[in-house]
This record gives structure tokens, C-alpha cells and sequence, in this order.
């Protein structure tokens, strides 16, 4: 039965020339309007959303509501805008010319900050209740690993959202701090109220135990919620600082020199002459490798894809100003084929507008980015400066996660500064007032209270 179908099939074939000698209308035209018929409709419910927004100060159960509103819209418009190109990509021969999607990309990009500023306020939020640690961090895990599932696929997304996040971790050092800070003068004022009016031993002793209890209780949340917050900080390092950064220490042709001799393949993006990257010729034939590390040098998250030897692959990537004539000049001296590579329009749109002011060294996979780096300076050593050992492939993020460093570093002497007043607070107390049998009881209590600082 399968045999008469298979050939009446065959037999009502058309030829394409065929088909073309009849001269009939192009269904094209209709086919592009129909296509944008469903982005349209997805556009509005957009822009609806977007002019819906709540005039006032948001609650902390409104706001939850308000982070999954926006987490269905994002999810619903990069739906449509992947199927719009998937429907359009065998119809146009250049997707990024005939797929005008600018407006619906602006509003796609105004939803994500909408998103990402509910989650800074969120968070926030959250901060501010006595036992804010407990719903921290798999919020903050959670949240972060839908944004970085979404924010390479909306033009400019990846930056914005990477660098949101950096000061969202840096907004829960600053707040445990500030935490302990209040907490901490809090206890030293009821200790020494309590003290000044008092001068019987008893009174003194009820002071003491009761101070060393609130503050075990006050670094035992601290604690919780500086853990919380370096742990989330560490976890944004892994995900975004996939690059080693270098200087030039000799001239751009010597450079390009010490590469041919090393047997480097320069790779080129059609529109993008002034982006200049290279790759071992161990992989240069390798397109599908190349162009993940394309992709994650643009944001996207590539770990997960790659094998063991896409891990251990990597590429140098530099930009000189299309105003440096001379710097232009230099890195045409390339000798030698290039492959043309073609990435995602998302990723030609990141590359394009991304700022490199120096060498970038990028892996895929973080772990293999210390390896990597150190068998590259010793390849070129004295051609090559390091500038940082860990940092992001895009300036913006990689500036937040220097502050965000910076962050971390206050938080820790801040506690060390928190641990030292406890200290003052205690030792002087008992020097001062007690005798020494009883201040040797108290010291029992004062030195709990130290563990739970310390630990």
C-alpha cells in the first residue's frame, strides 16, 4: 500500500524550473506579513505589560508576583522573536537586514531591566527581615540562572544583566555589614546602660549573659547572610570571568610575528574587519568550537555544551578604533588565510558594540582559564604584559566585579573591626568591675560568644 502512495507523490512532484515557468505570484510577501501578524501581537502584549507597571512603592508579595509576571513575558517574546527568525531564515538571504525586529528588540531589553530592577528592589526587600538569610540564596541561584539562560539572545542583554547582578551581590555584602554594624551598637549600648546603672555583681552578670546571647544570635545571622552573599559572589566569578586580560609589551607586527610562528589561524567576521581573533591551528578547522567561543565571549553561557576538548580550547581576541588609521595598518600585516566565521546575529550584535581596549585570552570553561593563561605567557613571553590574571570578556561586567571584589574585602573587616569591639567590650568590662572569681565565670560566657563571632 506504501508504494502507490510513494509514486502518485513522485508523479505530482513539480520542478522548480517548472515552477517558475508558470510565472505565478510570490507567496513570499503574504508568507512575511503572516509571519509578522504573530510578532505583532506578541509586540503589544509586550508594550502592555511595560506600560502596566505599578505608579507606587511595591510590597514584598506584589513584588514576587511582579518578578514572574516578567520572567512569562521575557520567556514569551524571545519565543516568538527565535521562531519569527527560524521562519524567516530559509525564506531572506540576509536575516539581519530583512528581519526588522528594532522596535520589538528595544522593548524586549526595556523588559529585562524591568525584570532586573523588581529583583534588585526584591532583594532588598528581603534584606531588611530579621531572618533574611533564609530566603536568599536559592532565590538568588534561581533568578540567576534564568537570566543568563535569556540575556544573550536580547541585544545588549548580557552586559546589562551581568553587571545588574554584580551590584545585586554587592547590595547584600553592603546590607550584612551594615546588619552587623546596627546589631553590634545596639548590644553595646543596652551592655553598657545596664552597667553604668548598675553596680552589684548580679546585675552585672545578667548583663554580660544576656549581651553574649544577642550577639551570638547577631553573628550567627551575619554569618548565615555573609555566606550567602559570598557564595552568590563566587558563583557570579564562575559564570562570568572567562578571560585573561593582557598588554602589549612590543610592536602589534612582532606580535603577529610570534603568533604565525606559533601556529595561530586568524579568524574573520564579515562587518566586523576591526575585531581581530585568533586560534590555535590545533582547532582551526573546528567551526562549531569557534563559534561557541564566539558565543561565550559574548555571554553566553557555554559550559555546558562543551566537551572535554572544548574546554581546553580557547581565543585571543583585540579591537582597534576604526580612527586608528595606523593601529589598522599594523594588523593587516597578517599573513595567511583567515577563516570566515559567521555567529548568531546576537552574537555579531555584542561583538560589534563591545569595547576591548586590550589582548583578551577566552576559554569557555573557567577552570581551564588559569592553565591556559599561564602556557600562553610563557609562549610569548616578553611580547605579552598580564593586566588581570580573572575578568570578563566585556568591559561593564568586568568593572562590577571589581567593585563587587571590593565589596566582599570591606565586608571582612568590617567583621574584623565587629569582633574586636566584642572584645574591648568584654575584657574591659570585667577588668574594671569584677572580681577575679566572678569575672573567671563570666569569661565562660564571654567566650562562647567569641567562638560564634569567630565561627
Amino acid at each position: 500500500s506504501n508504494s502507490p502512495a510513494s509514486s502518485d507523490q513522485k508523479c505530482s512532484t513539480v520542478s522548480w524550473e517548472e515552477l517558475k515557468s508558470m510565472d505565478l505570484p510570490s507567496f513570499e510577501p503574504a508568507f512575511l506579513v503572516l509571519c509578522r501578524v504573530l510578532l505583532n501581537v506578541i509586540h503589544e502584549c509586550l508594550k502592555l505589560r511595560l506600560e502596566q507597571r505599578p505608579a507606587g512603592k511595591s510590597s514584598l508579595l506584589s513584588i514576587k508576583q511582579l518578578v514572574r509576571e516578567c520572567r512569562e513575558v521575557l520567556k514569551g517574546g524571545l519565543l516568538m522573536k527565535q521562531y519569527y527568525q527560524f521562519m524567516l531564515r530559509e525564506v531572506v538571504d540576509d536575516l539581519q537586514d530583512h528581519c526588522n525586529i528594532d522596535c520589538f528588540e528595544k522593548d524586549l531589553h526595556k523588559m529585562l531591566m524591568v525584570y532586573v530592577n523588581y529583583m534588585r528592589s526584591w532583594i532588598k526587600m528581603l534584606q531588611q527581615l530579621p531572618q533574611a538569610s533564609h530566603s536568599l540564596k536559592n532565590l538568588l541561584e534561581e533568578e540567576w540562572n534564568f537570566t543568563k539562560e535569556i540575556a544573550p539572545y536580547i541585544r545588549g542583554g548580557e552586559a546589562e544583566a551581568g553587571k545588574i547582578f554584580c551590584e545585586i551581590a554587592g547590595i547584600l555584602l553592603k546590607s550584612t555589614g551594615i546588619f552587623l554594624d546596627s546589631g553590634l551598637q545596639e548590644s553595646c549600648n543596652e551592655f553598657w546602660a545596664s552597667a553604668d546603672d548598675s553596680t552589684a555583681s548580679d546585675e552585672i552578670r545578667r548583663s554580660v549573659i544576656e549581651t553574649s546571647r544577642a550577639l551570638k544570635e547577631l553573628f550567627h545571622e551575619a554569618r548565615e547572610r555573609a555566606s550567602k552573599a559570598l557564595g552568590f559572589a563566587k558563583r557570579l566569578r564562575k559564570d562570568l570571568e572567562i578571560a585573561a586580560e593582557f598588554t602589549l609589551s612590543a610592536s602589534v607586527r612582532d606580535f603577529l610575528a610570534a603568533l604565525k610562528a606559533q601556529q595561530y589561524t586568524k579568524v574573520q567576521i564579515p562587518g566586523l574587519e576591526n575585531l581581530q581573533i585568533f586560534v590555535p591551528d590545533t582547532f582551526a578547522q573546528e567551526k562549531s568550537l569557534i563559534l561557541q567561543l564566539l558565543n561565550a565571549a559574548a555571554g553566553k553561557d557555554c559550559s555546558k555544551d562543551s566537551d572535554e576538548v572544548a574546554g581546553e580550547s580557547f581565543l585571543l581576541m583585540t579591537k582597534y578604533s576604526e580612527k586608528d588609521q595606523e593601529f589598522d595598518d599594523s594588523w593587516s600585516a597578517w599573513e595567511g588565510q583567515p577563516i570566515k566565521i559567521v555567529p548568531q546575529v546576537e552574537t555579531i550584535n555584542t561583538l560589534k558594540n563591545m569595547k576591548v581596549d586590550n589582548l583578551l585570552l577566552v576559554v569557555m570553561q573557567p577552570v581551564h582559564l588559569v592553565n591556559q593563561r599561564k602556557a600562553f605567557q610563557q609562549l610569548l613571553e616578553g611580547l605579552i604584559s598580564l593586566q588581570q590574571e580573572q575578568t570578563s570578556s566585556q568591559p561593564e561586567i568586568a568593572k562590577a566585579l571589581q567593585e563587587l571584589k571590593s565589596d566582599a574585602l570591606h565586608l571582612c573587616n568590617k567583621i574584623s573591626s565587629a569582633i574586636d569591639r566584642v572584645d574591648h567590650m568584654f575584657t574591659s568590662e570585667f577588668d574594671a568591675e569584677l572580681d577575679e572569681s566572678e569575672s573567671a565565670t563570666l569569661q565562660q560566657y564571654y567566650r562562647e560568644a567569641m567562638i560564634q563571632c569567630y565561627n
